[in-house]
């Protein structure tokens, strides 16, 4: 057989290839993108450094979570939930004041578009302090800066970082405490963005609503001077509230399916390669790029998962030009009726901060979500493989890093953030133990000499309240 088409029926081969394994062992903390101070306990003895963003002093971001990533050539957008804002008084001298609307008003941030695989400032810090050193100086060269977008004029008492801004917004609708972006694309060099702008609180808290929005100025033109600001656009999923939170009920039968929603973005050549193409509704299967969107429900981490699809260019249209995938039992299906969309995954999934991305290396759509498991599926509706634990609170590495009550001197902030009203700490929590959540998907990877594939992803913690770039690899095919 000739090699060109050899390579071609490769490309186009449909998906029962057998999946990838990941390599165990292999999710490894990269560098810490927010906060001003990197810290890691070990060797008995708590070891601190700047970060190379030093976002609080450069942009008053104390800490941030979640981190919803969108690859441009240039730069990686990262889209931050809830963030922590800091400023500074003169006469205070050094002293930090906890910024007014701290816990809401989101942040964006970007890193420089480079290779990831030349980065071991986490690895490096922790063989040295195992070797003995206990202030290792360890070189942050190709590790990547983040740089928020800053206010060019804030208010007194407000933070320098542009908090996320989305004109036209509806009464009951908001950017505060727990709404967040939760997925967002380019189209034609304007960024479409997903939110979540009403919730019901809990514990854990339910999503009743979710929007997306335009920003106003091409992602170009976006700068110091000129920060990225939102326009809403339409209603994307919504739910009554729910007479017992600890309790929400069913998802499957009904609306709310669409509040958290990643996307994969898939142009002519690689629907063509992952097979895809005909698989869509007969309307998509002309059309380039399409946008699929894995959505999940009100029920925040208690949800399946859900797939939608749209032509990118009926993007300002709404949820009229969408199409719901309702396959069930091995039907290929889709309804133009959000209540009728299928769950995707067998069972209590509990997917929540939640990422989705076509890899052309893998050959797989790669789901990553919860704290932490991946899953693997040759096409978008499945069949997803069993769940892959790559991490979670008891990795060595989360010992390492995340704050375990009793156990280690982990704070939330290294350098003291007071509040304006009394002087006294925030952010101390010595009692609240940190967890690993929020795995978003970076769409680039590495590959190494003997086939392997890296992804890397973001990563929350919550104790300390940061967000790190995260790695882990699949075995080469």
């Amino acid at each position: 057989m000739p090699r060109a088409l050899f390579v071609l029926l490769l490309a186009c081969a449909p998906a029962w290839t057998q999946a990838p394994s990941w390599k165990p062992g292999s999710t490894v903390p990269v560098v810490q993108l927010t906060g001003e101070n990197f810290q890691m306990f070990a060797g008995g003895s708590l070891f601190t450094d700047f970060t190379p963003g030093r976002t609080m002093s450069r942009a008053g971001l104390v800490g941030a979570d979640l981190g919803y990533p969108v690859v441009y050539p240039d730069k990686i957008l990262i889209l931050f939930g809830d963030s922590i804002g800091a400023f500074r008084l003169p006469r205070f001298g050094d002293r930090y004041f906890l910024a007014k609307g701290s816990g809401g008003g989101d942040s964006i941030g970007y890193i420089p578009n480079q290779d990831f695989s030349q980065c071991h400032y986490i690895e490096q810090v922790a063989e040295r302090i195992e070797r003995g050193e206990r202030h290792p100086a360890v070189s942050m060269e190709g590790c990547p800066a983040l740089r928020l977008y800053e206010n060019p004029s804030p208010e007194p008492g407000e933070p320098r970082y542009q908090q996320t801004y989305i004109g036209g917004l509806r009464d009951g609708e908001g950017v505060g405490p727990f709404e967040t972006p939760s997925g967002a694309f380019d189209y034609h060099g304007t960024l479409y963005m997903f939110y979540v702008v009403k919730i019901q609180d809990g514990k854990p808290h339910l999503a009743l609503e979710s929007i997306l929005a335009k920003s106003r100025r091409p992602v170009s033109d976006w700068s110091d001077r000129n920060p990225p600001l939102f326009e809403r656009l339409s209603t994307v999923s919504s739910h009554p509230p729910v007479p017992d939170v600890a309790n929400p009920g069913d998802e499957t039968a009904g609306p709310g399916k669409f509040m958290f929603n990643p996307v994969t973005v898939m142009d002519a050549a690689a629907l063509q390669a992952s097979g895809v193409s005909s698989g869509l509704p007969a309307e998509l299967r002309g059309a380039s790029p399409v946008v699929l969107v894995f959505g999940s429900s009100f029920r925040y981490n208690r949800s399946n998962l859900y797939l939608a699809a749209f032509a990118a260019s009926d993007v300002e249209a709404g949820t009229a030009k969408w199409f719901y995938y309702s396959g069930r039992g091995g039907v290929q299906s889709w309804s133009k009726d959000e209540t009728q969309a299928a769950p995707l995954l067998d069972g209590e999934a509990n997917v929540g901060n939640h990422t989705v991305l076509w890899n052309p290396a893998l050959r797989q759509f790669v789901l990553m979500y919860g704290n932490i498991a991946v899953r693997l599926a040759p096409q978008p509706w499945g069949p997803w493989s069993p769940p892959i634990p790559i991490f979670g609170p008891e990795n060595p590495w989360a010992l390492k890093l995340v704050h375990r009550p009793g156990e280690d001197p982990i704070r939330r902030t290294v350098i003291p953030v007071l509040r304006k009203r009394d002087n006294q700490p925030w952010g101390e929590e010595r009692d609240a133990r940190g967890v690993p959540y929020g795995p978003y998907l970076i769409d680039k990877f590495t590959r190494a000499p003997d086939g392997s594939i890296t992804l890397y992803f973001t990563m929350s913690t919550w104790n300390p309240y940061e967000v790190f770039l995260m790695r882990t690899t699949f075995a080469g095919r």
